[in-house]
């Protein structure tokens, strides 16, 4: 708490002005219920502290010495202002801790390790358990949960459409009855010659009207189309599922680390779809919900691979535009990333690196001992990093944030069908959980018909693909407790370069 502290009273007045606009849009839905009097008081704050300015305006002469120009120089020379400043910084102190403790909760809400002793160092036996219960819990975010289910409970209750043996018993069904309608046993084929041409016009629109009664009815009992089998990771299970959790020895620490990073991002994901279709509503089903089918989502690896995320250049800098012209998201083809030649490392299309425009042999800042740019060239005196101030970094999304000492930003892909009308609806569905924020989306058609034929009904809605880029938020004061040492020492390689 102490970082999210330092900074909020280091940029105060940036601070309380940003949440009176957010709480005058409704936007400030972490301190719900207290909006107005919190409100109310900032602006209170804001006045003491312009009062504060107006006492420090006592001008005074300074003299110049050897024939110098004196200045003048403003000072605090009365008790007045003394008293009004401390009283002003108790308030400021005791409102940073409430923000903090009130964002720090929302991100933090319903967290916990996916088992016990597990973070920072493991008890015997845990890494191994954990493989288990990583993928146990991937599997549940894709289903009802079970009955009496304690705590936070995440799931899309997501099914498919029929299977192929309830697909042909329906059309087996239509043929018998018409074929009883027409005195035909039902033991025998139906041959060409039994049936005239209004006959087959006939059979064949009952055949379709059954089947868009089935589908129909598969829809209405589900909230959205998706494979639910874990199992089925390469025949299109939705969620990226993390290599670690595979093979039979422990995984590293850092590695299950990773895993439940992704394992909180899924959660506030399925969050997020659970309040774009309403999901726990008996009315809400695949027919009357915004997002029809989820497809994919994916953690974006960052510079350093591996990493869920760690310093990811995920936004809209050049090479994530690159890398989404492949059909799924980046990270679905390992050690390769378009415009680089087999077993070159992802990150190095990134500032810094070499990467596209540059030459071959020439490097990017800080890549070898005595050059900056062109080998050979004297490198400059690298400045230390001010670790009290957050820089934004456009090039990653328009948000600007990025990996520092208050907070990690993560980027996760995912590709939906959605009902085109309500595309809104879902982006805002996004934006209300965790502090998620949609920083790109693409949308392409999507042919219904050929849908329908493979048993998906999605109602009379205009579909569309839809891939979104979302850009999430971390805070460190609660995450870094839990953090393996491994990763912190990645961090603060990260940070600082060293």
């Amino acid at each position: 708490m102490k970082k999210a502290l330092g900074w909020l009273k280091a940029n105060i007045v940036i601070v309380v002005s940003a949440i009176v606009i957010l709480a005058s849009m409704g936007a400030l839905t972490v301190l719900s219920g207290r909006k107005e009097q919190f409100v109310s008081q900032l602006q209170q704050r804001i006045g003491t502290l312009s009062e504060i300015d107006n006492l420090l305006q006592t001008p005074v002469e300074i003299p110049g010495e050897g024939g110098d120009r004196g200045e003048t120089m403003s000072f605090a020379i009365n008790q007045d202002t003394i008293e009004k400043r401390q009283a002003w910084n108790k308030e400021v102190d005791a409102a940073a801790k409430e923000v903090v403790q009130q964002i720090q909760g929302f991100n933090q809400a319903g967290r916990a390790p996916m088992l016990p002793d597990l973070f920072p160092v493991p008890s015997q036996g845990q890494p191994l358990r954990a493989r288990v219960e990583y993928r146990n819990r991937l599997a549940a975010l894709m289903t009802l949960p079970e009955p009496g289910a304690e705590g936070p409970v995440y799931y899309l209750n997501a099914g498919q459409p029929p299977e192929q043996g309830l697909i042909k018993q329906a059309i087996l069904e239509v043929e018998n009855e018409f074929k009883d309608s027409m005195g035909i046993p039902i033991t025998r084929q139906l041959a060409e010659t039994d049936l005239s041409s209004k006959d087959k016009v006939d059979l064949l629109e009952k055949k379709s009207e059954k089947l868009i009664r089935l589908f129909r009815s598969r829809a209405e009992q589900i909230n959205l189309y998706a494979i639910t089998d874990i199992n089925q990771a390469r025949g299109g299970f939705p969620l990226t599922i993390g290599a670690w959790s595979g093979g039979a020895v422990d995984p590293e620490i850092d590695l299950v680390w990773e895993g439940q990073m992704e394992l909180w991002i899924y959660q506030d994901i399925v969050r997020a779809i659970m309040l774009a279709n309403r999901i726990g509503d008996p009315a809400s089903n695949v027919l009357n919900s915004p997002v029809k089918e989820l497809k994919k989502v994916e953690v974006v690896n960052g510079i350093l691979r591996g990493w869920v995320g760690l310093n990811s250049k995920g936004g809209l800098s050049d090479s994530y535009r690159l890398r989404r012209q492949q059909p799924m998201f980046p990270g679905m083809f390992p050690g390769m990333y378009p415009g680089m030649m087999p077993g070159m490392m992802p990150g190095m299309m990134y500032p810094g690196m070499m990467g596209p425009g540059m030459m071959p042999g020439m490097m990017g800042p800080g890549m070898m001992p005595g050059g900056e740019g062109m080998m050979g060239q004297p490198q400059t005196e690298k400045k230390k990093k001010d670790r009290t101030k957050i820089e934004p970094d456009f090039e990653i999304s328009f948000t600007g944030r990025n990996c520092n000492t208050m907070y990690d930003v993560h980027h996760v892909g995912v590709e939906m069908l959605v009902d085109a009308s309500r595309i809104v609806e879902v982006i805002e569905a996004f934006q209300r959980v965790n502090f998620m924020t949609v920083i790109d989306v693409t949308v392409s058609d999507v042919d219904e018909y050929a849908a329908l034929h493979q048993g998906y009904f999605y109602g009379d809605a205009d579909v569309v693909k839809v891939n979104f880029m979302i850009e999430t938020v971390w805070l460190l004061d609660w995450l870094d407790p839990m953090m393996p040492k491994k990763v912190k020492d990645l961090r603060q390689k990260a940070e600082t370069g060293m």
